[in-house]
């Protein structure tokens, strides 16, 4: 597909990229689809959830400042009888326990009488005068204030009642959501939030099934582009592979291009798969190319395919022996092929071939020595007379030989 694509060019390329951002879309609005349909299901029985808790809280409306005061109420409220004798008694000491007064206000006021009397004969008891009669207002105003508290306070069972309720109501909330009035009206948060989604799901789904309807009708009309490039450029591709392939002492072979429909309808890069189909040699069948080419055939398949267009962007190419079963000018041709390709490209070859390797950037010798039972390859990179001497080597020539040290320079010349 790779190929193909690329062969059909840039245009092709850039509407295969929006028919792959569409596919994602239909994908991406396809799930959210369904996680909204799956929750549609415990919808309702989730709303009367959260709308039964939500009540529970709004029923009662804790504060999270209230709780002090409250049981300071019922604390009251429980000793009322106990603080109102405490109140009565308290007033009784201050104020007598008769209308006719009595008590430490009726002391004062007896001592500020007879201090009154010697007003003005001696600063200093002046000023004690002055304190007496601050007190004996103080005192009056702390007995007038016992007074209405005894009269103010008295056992109230309904009030009692109504704060015991109101604090057990808070407990319970406490309890079930968290453990502090905070926690609860955080709950509360959380509910309403909830209730505003599962109450929006309804049109949420709608939404996204309109929204899948668009992706999957942009998706389709691209696929429908995508596919009419394709087989657009299968017959061209094919015809040029030909020719590459004549060129690669590939007489005859012939490459098919198959289309076939995506088993689901759609596959990540369009309706299509794509397979190459080679004929290796004229008369035969054409099959997978995985498995009708052998391995220098099928090497030389894919030097004709690589280069076509944008199909071959990956940077380092690597070819083993694709020079099996050719010789003379042909070697010279998959040479100069394999040159251009390294033009834009990193492409390692390796070749038996001095028509091949003469055309190399860099040379590099592999050997294999055996000692014992152990084999051991080594990598030495050649460079100046040692390149000479390794294509002159490859020519079957020797050292003496200088037709051969001639030719090898001719060969590393013409390259």
């Amino acid at each position: 597909m790779e190929v193909l694509d690329g062969f059909a060019g840039a245009d092709h390329l850039a509407l295969r990229d929006g028919y792959r951002e569409a596919h994602r879309e239909v994908g991406r609005l396809s799930a959210e689809l369904a996680e909204l349909r799956e929750r549609e299901g415990s919808r309702e029985r989730d709303l009367d959830l959260y709308r039964y808790e939500l009540s529970e809280i709004e029923e009662v409306e804790p504060d999270p400042e209230e709780r002090a005061a409250l049981a300071a109420d019922r604390e009251r409220l429980r000793h009322a009888e106990g603080l109102g004798m405490a109140a009565a008694g308290a007033h009784a000491g201050l104020a007598g326990a008769d209308l006719e007064g009595g008590g430490a206000a009726g002391f004062l006021a007896e001592a500020e009488s007879r201090l009154a009397a010697a007003t003005g004969l001696d600063a200093a008891l002046d000023a004690i005068a002055e304190r007496v009669a601050a007190l004996n207002l103080e005192v009056g105003d702390v007995a007038a204030e016992l007074r209405d508290y005894a009269e103010g306070i008295a056992a109230d069972p309904a009030s009692l009642q109504a704060i015991e309720e109101r604090l057990e109501a808070i407990d319970r909330l406490e309890r079930k959501h968290g453990g502090s009035v905070e926690s609860v009206l955080a709950h509360a948060e959380r509910c309403r939030e909830e209730i505003a989604q599962l109450e929006g799901a309804e049109v949420r789904s709608a939404e996204a099934e309109a929204a899948l309807a668009a992706a999957e009708t942009r998706r389709a009309d691209l696929g429908g582009k995508l596919s009419a490039g394709r087989e657009a450029a299968a017959g061209p591709l094919q015809e040029r592979v030909a020719a590459e392939l004549e060129r690669l002492s590939m007489a005859g072979a012939s490459l098919e291009v198959v289309l076939e429909s995506h088993p689901d309808g759609f596959g990540a890069s369009g309706r299509e798969t794509v397979e190459l189909r080679v004929a290796p040699n004229p008369g035969i069948e054409p099959a997978p190319l995985r498995d009708a080419a052998s391995g220098g055939e099928l090497s030389r398949v894919m030097l004709a395919l690589s280069g076509l267009g944008q199909a071959a962007s990956a940077g380092t190419m690597v070819f083993d022996e694709i020079d099996a079963g050719i010789g003379g000018k042909t070697a010279r041709v998959v040479g100069e092929r394999l040159q251009a390709l390294g033009r834009d490209r990193q492409v390692l070859c390796i070749t038996h071939l001095p028509q091949v390797a003469s055309l190399a950037d860099v040379h590099f010798r592999l050997e294999k020595e055996v000692a014992g039972k152990q084999a051991m390859a080594s990598v030495e990179r050649l460079e100046g007379e040692d390149v000479v001497a390794e294509i002159r080597r490859m020519l079957g020539g020797e050292k003496a030989d200088d037709a051969a040290t001639s030719h090898a320079r001719e060969l590393l010349k013409a390259a």
